[in-house]
């Protein structure tokens, strides 16, 4: 049986990362919840997460300094990252995204079945 795909899910929201882990939970994966961006880097070598779907807007830590931290770090380099934002700017700030290899940008509201579309076409084979 192969093993499920570990998604770390980080929101400051902690009842919308709750929404979010239990219908990705549902398609099949595996969730973790972190609720302080702080400790995304850390939290991430730990976990060795196969996906990070990422809250822009975070308290105490902005969005550079964490994928600077997550792409600094040998573990956590090459994993693949989703953005998810309730500003469409961000999504269109295509050099931002090219630098850090961002996989893909989410914008809020979403549809929960298309956040977990969109997490089969980033993570192949699931």
């Amino acid at each position: 049986m192969a093993e499920l795909k570990r998604i770390l899910v980080v929101d400051d929201e902690p009842d919308i990362a709750r929404l979010v882990a239990e219908a990705l939970r549902d398609e099949g994966f595996q969730t973790d919840i972190l609720t302080d961006g702080r400790l995304v880097a850390s939290t991430a070598e730990r976990l060795r997460p196969d996906l990070i779907l990422l809250d822009v807007v975070m308290p105490f830590i902005g969005l550079d300094d964490q994928l600077r931290q997550l792409r600094a770090s040998a573990a956590t380099r090459n994993v693949p990252i989703m953005l998810v934002t309730a500003d469409a700017r961000i999504a269109g700030e295509g050099s931002t995204l090219r630098q850090y290899s961002v996989s893909d940008c989410v914008l809020k509201p979403f549809d929960l079945d298309d956040l977990a579309a969109r997490v089969k076409n980033v993570l192949p084979g699931t």
